[in-house]
Parts: C-alpha cells; structure tokens; sequence
C-alpha cells in the first residue's frame, strides 16, 4: 500500500528535503504540504492522509494543537529538533517522534510502521487522544543516544528531582526528563509509586525493606540497593502502608 502524506514544516528547505525523503522510501506520495499549523488544520480535514510528518514549533498553532485536531485516522508522525516535547507528542498518540535531521532509513521506518497498521488501529489511538488527553502515564518517552525510546511505567524504579530536570531510573541506568516531578507525580497510577521525600517518588514493588533511620523517618532499601531517607511526613505514611 502507497501511503497519502501530508508535511508539515515552516521552514521551507526542511520541507522539500521531506517530500524528497519520502519520495525516495517508496512507501508514500506527498498529497499536501503546509508551513503553519492553521493551514495544516485545514489541510488534514481536506485531505484526510493516512499519514502527518508534523513540526512541533510552528506559526499560528503547535503542532502539537494541530495534532489534537487531526482527522481520525492519520497517523501521526512527529518531525522536530527539540525531544523535550516527546511525552506531550506520544500522549497525542503519535506513531513515531523524530529528531532532525532525519536519515532516509529512520523516515522510511516510520512510514513503514504507518503501512503495517490497520486503518482502524490508527483510528483508535486518536480516539485514545480525545477521550483520555490527560490521562495517567503508562509509558515515558526519554531520549537516548540521539533517539527516543520508550520505557514502560513498570520499568522505573524511581524518580528524582534534577534541578530543571527529573533523573528517571530504569534498566539499570539514569535518564533525564523535562517535566516537573510533581506533573509527573499526579499521572502515576494509583498504588503504584509512593512519595519517599520532596525530590523522591519510588516504585511500590522496588522496596525491599523499610527500617528506622532515626526516632521519625525511615530508611527505604530498594531492590537494586539503593536506599533513601524518607522524610517525617513520607515516613508516617509509608507506615500507614505497611500497617494499614
């Protein structure tokens, strides 16, 4: 199947370098192109492609807004240089998110995951968009490398203020991301991670032991060895965890 594509960009070198991208894949024709995200609107709903290559930063309305309005059905594939968008783009049910510039072989990647998706799976991720825009995180999207990969909520052991970032631990290793820990907080899923400390949220299943520290808080022992004091405050309520 040759997939119908729209490109959205601003600036108009990027935007040719992408139709020729996708001309070259094989996998898609260039149905429509647009330089501000008023016009993308218009566009989609127009045109209605299977697939979007959309920019975050542009004139008139994010793509971000232009990816909240796109048709059901259109798979979106975000294109941008900044990777600090990519947990609001992946909310948005977005297909795949890359990061300029972008090789001929990642592109066609992305097409060619649009190209084995049925037509009503991709509708039901942006159904996923309009009934549940803020719902509870299930996956972070953390740059590593120079791509973004996925990290299931049950991978993370923990989470840790990071001056303008949020330290997340998972697979071993540290990742940052742009997002405040208390945003992050709020869309955990219930039951599942508790507050040790103002800069702490540690994974339920990671503990291994709770012991006193001192005559009000608790040291907090992970599964990977790693242990936290929890504050007074936290400690009380890690007891009433524990003793119910």
């Amino acid at each position: 199947m040759l997939l119908s594509v729209m490109v959205v960009e601003d600036e108009a070198p990027a935007r040719r370098g992408l139709i020729r991208s996708v001309e070259r894949s094989g996998l898609g024709s260039v149905v429509g192109e647009a330089g501000d995200g008023v016009a993308a609107i218009r566009l989609l709903h127009e045109l209605k492609p299977n697939v979007v290559l959309l920019d975050i930063n542009l004139p008139g309305e994010s793509g971000l807004e232009v990816a909240r309005q796109a048709p059901g059905g259109t798979a979106i594939v975000f294109v941008t240089a900044y990777d600090q968008h990519a947990i609001a783009a992946f909310e948005l049910s977005a297909i795949d998110y890359l990061l300029k510039p972008v090789s001929d072989d990642r592109l066609a990647r992305a097409l060619d995951r649009v190209r084995l998706m049925a037509p009503e799976e991709r509708a039901h991720t942006r159904e996923q968009l309009t009934s549940h825009p803020l719902d509870q995180l299930t996956t972070f999207f953390v740059r590593d490398k120079g791509q973004i990969i996925a990290l299931h909520i049950e991978e993370v052991v923990r989470l840790e203020a990071d001056d303008m970032y949020v330290a997340m631990y998972a697979r071993g290793r540290k990742f940052l991301v742009q997002l405040p820990l208390a945003e992050i907080e709020k869309r955990l899923p219930p039951g599942s991670f508790v507050r040790v400390h103002r800069s702490h949220i540690v994974s339920l299943r990671e503990i291994v032991k709770l012991s006193p520290y001192d005559a009000g808080r608790l040291t907090v022992e992970l599964r990977d060895g790693d242990k936290l004091i929890a504050s007074r405050t936290c400690s009380k309520l890690l007891r009433t965890l524990v003793l119910g």
